[in-house]
């Protein structure tokens, strides 16, 4: 047939097509053309049909997304549904978002949100920098706290209001009388160990932050006994703030003497505190100490439908108080939501799964040597806790600022996510500059079709690319082939809910 069309030329094929079909010889027209059966039903008859006429190339399960790129079906995904679907779509309720900045990585995530919170998941934004999700909380009727100079407080030793909860099992407990009893008593003592251990981390990381450098074993030491000290003196209706610890190192406990190994000698004791008690001094003055030396002023209402912390008011100028106050939030997150979850396993709450979104990781990956293990600290056991997560950064090559070590550790965060979630990004990002390991085809496979494709949406439209189509993403599983899509919003979404380029709109 192509050797009899080789006279024409594919506008002459065109013009030639009618609704029939192309006539004459190699042609293919239709004498008699059926017209198919038209029938009218409701939506609800006809769910099958409506509004996705054609079968989807990915499960329908998880939140409606778009549309795919390659076919039209309509590709849906979260990484709770993926991960409780049976069998397991992926192994890790968590996703890893990369992509250059406004190509909708938080519009995306917005959207699938909105979609998880229609299913009772209870979305968690930790940090919103911009801010990019106010209006989407505010929306789903959700509480918006507001933490940074002279807005909001956050108090590092009252992690997650674990005591509380943990007061509030054995007390419930001990009411049953018999097993119950003893098995609350162990709970809570299980949760006041996991205080500590949150305690140690924030404080930790937030002096990391501060001096530039972690803590060396006798300041470790010191500060676990100490915490320890004030913990079985803790009162659940007058918790003890950084000052109260600081009080406690100057008055010289044998118990730290002890760890620090003093040997009853004061001179040996404050050359090994000193310096912790000067960083935590630190913390209790200036930007530092405006967020974090006093009781919390408003905590998390884990019963609101969404939740998102407000730090827009920290300028990008102050990036040490910046990635302080992103942690430490973090941290307090992940906390409440085990408390919570402790109190669900005891019966006294219902329970509820949790989406926590991780925003702007290179900002506090990036403070100093060794962030990248307080941060796995913060974010550790979301499985066992029944918490979904999502990471956010701009590139993979936000890690090279990294040393070695870190680097290396932080890729486990990408290899670790149940799903990856790819926009646009440069060509560079897929190999690193010296050829060495480590750019993301290093860490995730990719087809050479897929590497295309992602860098093709990076270059601007006006240069030949698709850098216009703000939106589309490749859904990455493991070895599986990637899925590109374009975020399809509805229209109770929209750019009034969801535009982060408010400052750039032209006024009408």
């Amino acid at each position: 047939m192509a050797q009899m069309l080789d006279w024409l030329d594919e506008d002459t094929l065109i013009r030639r097509a009618g609704t029939k079909g192309v006539p004459g010889v190699g042609g293919g027209r239709a004498a008699i053309l059926e017209m198919p059966p038209e029938f009218l039903a409701t939506t609800v008859q006809a769910c099958g049909m409506y509004p996705w006429a054609i079968g989807g190339s990915t499960p329908m399960i998880g939140v409606p997304m778009g549309t795919n790129l390659l076919n039209s079906s309509t590709v849906c995904f979260d990484p709770i549904a993926w991960f409780t679907a049976r069998p397991r779509l992926c192994d890790n309720p968590s996703i890893f978002v990369l992509g250059l900045p406004h190509k909708g990585k938080s519009t995306m995530v917005a959207h699938m949100l909105i979609g998880m919170s229609a299913r009772g998941i209870r979305p968690l934004i930790l940090g919103d920098l911009k801010p990019d999700y106010i209006e989407v909380v505010r929306k789903l009727g959700g509480q918006v706290i507001r933490l940074g100079r002279g807005e909001g407080r956050w108090n590092p030793l009252t992690p997650g209001n674990i005591f509380a909860a943990a007061d509030h099992i054995e007390a419930a407990g001990t009411a049953s009388g018999g097993a119950a009893a003893e098995r609350a008593r162990t709970l809570a003592s299980g949760m006041r160990q996991e205080a500590l251990g949150r305690q140690l981390v924030a404080l930790e990381g937030l002096i990391h932050i501060a001096r530039g450098d972690g803590l060396n074993e006798a300041e470790r030491n010191a500060l676990t006994s100490a915490l320890m000290i004030l913990n079985d003196k803790h009162l659940t209706a007058n918790p003890p703030v950084i000052a109260d610890l600081i009080a406690l190192l100057e008055s010289s406990p044998p118990e730290v003497a002890e760890v620090v190994l003093a040997r009853q000698d004061s001179t040996r004791y404050y050359a090994a505190v000193d310096p912790l008690i000067m960083s935590l001094k630190g913390l209790t003055r200036g930007p530092m100490g405006e967020v974090f030396a006093h009781e919390t002023t408003v905590a998390m209402d884990l019963d609101a439908p969404a939740i998102v912390v407000d730090v827009s008011g920290i300028g990008e100028a102050d990036s040490k108080l910046l990635a302080a106050v992103l942690l430490l939030t973090w941290s307090e997150g992940f906390s409440t939501v085990e408390a919570r979850q402790a109190m669900a396993d005891a019966g006294l709450v219902e329970p509820t799964h949790y989406f926590l979104v991780l925003d702007e990781l290179w900002k506090v990956m990036r403070t100093s040597a060794g962030m990248v293990d307080r941060i796995d600290a913060v974010t550790r056991l979301n499985r066992t806790w029944g918490i979904g997560q999502a990471m956010i950064s701009h590139s993979v090559r936000d890690l090279d600022a990294l040393g070695e070590v870190d680097r290396v550790k932080a890729q486990g965060y990408i290899e670790r996510a149940g799903a990856l979630l790819i926009g646009a990004l440069p060509a560079k990002e897929f190999v690193r500059d010296d050829g060495t390991a480590g750019g993301l085809a290093d860490i995730v496979p990719f087809t050479e079709k897929e590497k295309e494709m992602v860098t093709r949406w990076a270059t601007p439209a006006g240069l030949g690319g698709d850098g216009g189509a703000i939106g589309n993403f490749l859904l990455k599983i493991g070895h599986a082939p990637g899925v590109p899509f374009h975020v399809q919003l509805t229209s109770h979404e929209g750019l009034s809910v969801l535009n982060t380029n408010t400052r750039w709109e032209t006024s009408r």
